[in-house]
């Protein structure tokens, strides 16, 4: 199977600003009121209210025309649901700041936010922060090389620049914050007219990790080769040179006087001591660790953050000694670390969720956290919507359900190890999450409390079963029903194939379908079959071609029709079932064969799409026993996903993705996604797109209401939104 690389940074997503978007011109970023009283769990953060819709805590508005062709130009948003988000942290003697879609003055002692400060309008999200020494600047570089320098006293953008490269680090080089030194590709500095140098000194320019001391005397990097050095600011001049045992450093932290240096690879962290003057470098020592997510130094601490199991392991460790004066397993994911050894305290976030803890002995003294929203279930009928984390990834524990009736969470739940999937019971009374862990987790819909855990490692889950019974899961060769409560399957069906024999299956609200996975021994096509069952584990079906169906990599349902997706050379094509007749309906190409291509199929017109990832969206019509294709819509760098029909017309909406593509090779694609999506409709009688409008955040999911009425899209920044005929 050809798999899709998504590149995660911050161990999740980055978000960028598409190149095409008009950049606003420097101004006041508006001085938001201080944020609301958090939600009576301890667990809630305040929301960033949204002044030009209605949101949190207020119901969605009811009512509204059913979508057409005739009014989509009036379809607009008409509700928003938006949380904080954390990305960078900076402690100061006053204030925590921080930065996500905007930057915030934080208070250490509640983690309130007490003012936040909008970045201009298209600005992705950011991959460094630094703060002057009075306090009263703060610096932010994104990862597409926008610069923006933030008066925190005022609330006003007061400079702004951009290069070619993403930003690795920023410092500022002067206490009221005029001068700033720039990592990216190489070093940089940001000088008070706005203007930036091009890159200065023997730094490496591309393939490294690197660091400023917060004072931007000195600047760390460590090149893909293991290659290290500690350079002087602003000159650049190489101070001392060392090699670490490994190559591409996944993390690398710095001792704020450069006495001392830190640097993380895929099993093993290196700690350096550091001789400016002299020009030496020594390991002190190296401690075996694995899954580094980020490291921080201070005047006496070094902190690492590493992945264990669902959670983080935080380490702080003397630099000289090497003493452990906290070491603890924390049971949920986070990516970066900032000390405040003044104050006595570590603080660690994770896009959603941010925590302050002790440094004598790792103690929790306080925290924020809110729902992922990059993945939702929408319960039409319930007028809710469960939140999760995509199955892409980055995997969250969180789970959550928004009542949109209220306008307000009615509950969310910490599980005990980060969710790789979330179903809705059909019947509409749990929500179960398959979890990173191989096990299993109901929660009641009203409330959220635990009403069943499986603890299974050995099992792939495939989907609910359609009378809510529990889930139907995969082990080696036969397919089971997990029930919500209870330890035995309710059924088990063993399938005629060896046990070490891979299969793939899906999932409908009335079947399931297995086959075997492609590039395995079949027995000369023997094997190569698609079983079909109903939810009783009842074969009502068997499929059978020798030849094309070793090649199957994916199986996916649209209604009562079986979609096979199957890999020829380069390009792939898939076969269309009617089920339980088995009749193959259709068999359309399929020109970019990842595991994220969808096909949708619509028997009433015989006809569907095929949205091939990034290519082009192919619409396929079946003209007697042939089929012909036609290309819809083709987009560079757009990733279309959820096509959906609008009611029973030739009107089909979409939500589309705007992505940079790093890497494009043979049975592996790479991107970046960027901190812009679209809304689209197209129509097949015209075969053209007929409306479009952006949307300033990551479009993630889209779901339409069964009555046509509500368009409901997710992204990565903590917003749900919903969009009607207004």
């Amino acid at each position: 199977m050809r798999h899709v690389r998504i590149v995660w940074v911050l161990l999740a997503l980055i978000l960028s600003v598409a190149a095409c978007r008009p950049r606003p011109a420097p101004g006041p970023a508006t001085a938001g009121p201080a944020s609301p009283t958090a939600a009576p769990a301890p667990t809630m953060a305040a929301p960033t209210p949204t002044p030009a819709l209605p949101g949190l805590g207020h119901p969605v508005p009811a009512g509204g025309e059913p979508i057409s062709l005739d009014n989509l130009p009036r379809l607009q948003p008409i509700w928003r649901a938006q949380w904080p988000m954390w990305h960078r942290l900076w402690p100061t003697s006053e204030a925590l700041i921080g930065v996500g879609v905007e930057v915030m003055v934080i208070s250490p002692s509640d983690l309130e936010i007490r003012q936040f400060f909008p970045l201009p309008a298209g600005t992705e999200f950011p991959t460094a922060l630094a703060v002057s020494g009075d306090h009263r600047t703060a610096a932010v570089g994104t990862s597409e090389g926008d610069l923006w320098r933030v008066d925190l006293s005022r609330g006003e953008i007061r400079g702004e620049a951009r290069i070619s490269e993403s930003i690795k680090a920023l410092a500022f080089l002067d206490p009221q914050g005029q001068r700033a030194a720039v990592l990216a590709d190489g070093l940089r500095i940001w000088e008070a007219d706005g203007s930036v140098s091009s890159p200065v000194g023997v730094l490496p320019q591309k393939d490294y990790s690197g660091q400023l001391s917060p004072d931007g005397r000195w600047a760390l990097a460590v090149d893909n080769q293991g290659v290290g050095g500690l350079y002087e600011v602003p000159s650049g001049a190489r101070i001392l040179s060392f090699t670490v045992p490994f190559t591409s450093p996944w993390s690398v932290a710095l001792h704020p006087e450069a006495r001392y240096a830190a640097v993380a690879g895929r099993d093993a962290v290196v700690v350096l001591r550091l001789d400016p003057s002299g020009g030496r470098a020594e390991t002190l020592r190296r401690l075996s660790r694995s899954g580094v997510r980020g490291m921080d130094g201070s005047a006496s601490f070094l902190a690492i953050l590493s992945e264990e199991g669902g959670g983080t392991r935080l380490q702080v460790l003397r630099w000289e000694s090497g003493e452990s004066v906290v070491n603890t397993l924390l049971d949920r994911p986070f990516f970066h670390v900032r000390l405040d050894e003044t104050g006595g305290r570590a603080y660690l976030a994770d896009f959603n969720r941010l925590e302050a803890r002790s440094l004598s002995d790792g103690e929790l003294l306080g925290r924020r956290a809110h729902p992922m929203t990059d993945f939702g279930i929408p319960l039409w009928e319930q007028r809710a919507v469960v939140l999760s984390s995509k199955p892409l990834g980055p995997w969250d524990p969180e789970v959550a359900l928004l009542d949109l009736a209220t306008g307000r969470l009615r509950w969310q739940r910490t599980l005990k190890s980060p969710v790789r999937s979330a179903w809705a019971d059909p019947q509409g009374r749990w929500v179960a999450a398959a979890l990173k862990d191989g096990g299993a987790e109901f929660l009641k819909l009203e409330d959220g409390e635990s009403v069943g855990r499986l603890e299974l490692r050995d099992i792939t889950w495939l989907g609910p079963d359609g009378q809510g019974r529990g889930l139907i899961g995969l082990r080696e060769n036969t397919v089971m029903l997990w029930p919500v409560e209870g330890k035995a399957p309710v059924w088990r069906r063993a399938l005629p194939v060896p046990r070490d024999l891979r299969l793939i299956g899906a999932v409908s609200p009335q079947w399931i379908a297995v086959a075997p996975l492609r590039g395995q021994d079949t027995r000369f096509g023997e094997y190569n079959r698609i079983w079909v069952m109903d939810h009783e584990g009842n074969i009502q079906n068997t499929l059978s071609d020798r030849q094309n169906f070793g090649n199957i990599y994916r199986l996916e349902w649209f209604s009562d029709h079986l979609i096979v997706h199957m890999l020829s050379g380069s390009s792939g094509y898939a076969f269309i079932f009617s089920i339980p007749g088995g009749q193959q309906v259709a068999s359309p190409r399929i020109r970019s064969a990842y595991d994220l291509t969808s096909i949708y199929w619509w028997p009433d017109l015989r006809m569907g799409v095929v949205n091939n990832l990034l290519d082009e969206l192919v619409v396929f019509r079946m003209e007697g026993p042939s089929v012909a294709m036609r290309s819809l819509h083709s987009e560079e760098e757009l990733w279309v996903h959820d096509v959906q029909r609008v009611g029973n017309g030739s009107l089909l909406l979409a939500g589309a993705q705007s992505v940079r593509v790093l890497r494009r090779g043979e049975g592996s694609l790479r991107w970046r996604l960027k901190r812009e999506g679209q809304l689209q409709a197209f129509d097949l009688n015209g075969m053209q797109k007929v409306w479009e409008r952006p949307v300033p955040f990551s479009l993630l999911w889209m779901a339409l209401s069964p009555d046509d009425r509500w368009v409901m899209i997710g992204s990565a920044e903590g917003i749900v939104e919903i969009w009607g005929v207004r």
